[in-house]
C-alpha cells in the first residue's frame, strides 16, 4: 500500500443526503499553486409535509488553503498541539466564500447572499482510505427570525395557507455545521459515507462518490 501521499484537492463529488432534509449535494474542487484550491458546492433539499412541500437550495463557492499538520506545527511552539492529531499524513484545511440561499413554499420564494466558512482536517492513507472531519458556519439569506429545523417543519406541515413571506423578514441568521466523512479510495474514485448535523438541530447521513481526474 505504501506510505501516505499528498491529498488530492482536484475532484468532483456527488452525494445523496437523507435525514431531516432529503436531497442531493454536489461539490467540485480545483487545486491551485501554493497549497490553495478553489471549490464550489450546491445543495437541493426537500422537506415533505402533510399539507405542503418546502424546498431549500444552497450555492456557494470560494477559496481554500491546506497544509500538513507537521509542517504547521514546526512553524511555532504554540502549534505543537497539532501533533496529537491521529495518524500520519494529517492535513489541515480552511475555506471561505460567498453563498446564496433560496427558500421556497407555495410557489413563492426568497433568496439572498451571504458567506460560509469551514475548518477541518483530513487523515488516513490516501492509497486506501481517508477521513475528513470539518466544522463551520454559514449565514442564511438575511432572515430576521431564528429559522431553525422546527420552524421549517412547522411551515411544511402547517394546515394554514402560509408562504415564505410569513416566515422570512430578512436580516440575518447563522447556522453552525459539522460533519464527518469516510472515504474508501479506489483507483480513480472514492466511495464516500458521512454523517452531519447543525446547530439548527438537524441531522443526516450522506452516501456518494468522489472522482479524481
Amino acid at each position: 500500500m505504501g506510505d501516505p501521499v499528498d491529498y488530492d484537492y482536484t475532484y468532483i463529488e456527488g452525494h445523496y443526503v437523507h435525514g431531516d432534509k432529503d436531497g442531493l449535494r454536489g461539490r467540485a474542487s480545483v487545486a491551485l499553486p501554493a497549497s490553495l484550491y478553489l471549490y464550489g458546492e450546491a445543495d437541493a433539499f426537500d422537506i415533505d409535509g402533510e399539507n405542503k412541500d418546502l424546498k431549500t437550495s444552497d450555492y456557494q463557492f470560494g477559496v481554500g488553503f491546506h497544509i500538513a499538520a507537521d509542517r504547521l506545527a514546526s512553524k511555532s511552539s504554540y502549534l505543537k498541539v497539532l501533533k496529537v492529531l491521529p495518524l500520519d499524513g494529517v492535513d489541515i484545511f480552511v475555506e471561505a466564500g460567498p453563498r446564496n440561499w433560496d427558500f421556497e413554499s407555495n410557489d413563492r420564494s426568497r433568496s439572498g447572499s451571504d458567506v460560509a466558512a469551514r475548518i477541518g482536517w483530513r487523515f488516513g492513507n490516501p492509497y486506501s482510505w481517508q477521513c475528513v472531519v470539518a466544522a463551520g458556519i454559514q449565514r442564511h439569506a438575511k432572515m430576521s427570525r431564528s429559522i431553525d429545523q422546527d420552524t421549517l417543519t412547522q411551515l411544511a406541515t402547517s394546515q394554514d395557507d402560509a408562504d415564505v413571506d410569513d416566515y422570512v423578514e430578512f436580516t440575518g441568521s447563522t447556522e453552525a455545521i459539522y460533519g464527518f466523512k469516510f472515504l474508501w479510495n479506489l483507483r480513480k474514485a472514492s466511495l464516500v459515507v458521512g454523517v452531519e448535523g447543525s446547530s439548527w438541530d438537524s441531522q443526516g447521513v450522506t452516501v456518494g462518490l468522489r472522482f479524481v481526474p
